[in-house]
C-alpha cells in the first residue's frame, strides 16, 4: 500500500479576483491555483 500524502491548496481572493497560475516550464499543466504537499511533521 502506497503512504497518503497530504496536500494543501490556496484559494486566495482580493474582492472579485482570484489568484491562478501557469507552470512555465509545464504548459501542460494549465492554469492552477497555489498548492503543495505537506512534508512529514509539517503543519499548515
Amino acid at each position: 500500500m502506497r503512504p497518503i500524502k497530504q496536500k494543501v491548496f490556496a484559494y486566495i481572493t482580493h474582492q472579485r479576483r482570484v489568484l491562478l497560475f501557469t507552470h512555465t516550464f509545464s504548459p501542460e499543466a494549465g492554469i492552477q491555483v497555489p498548492a503543495g504537499t505537506l512534508e512529514p511533521g509539517e503543519r499548515i
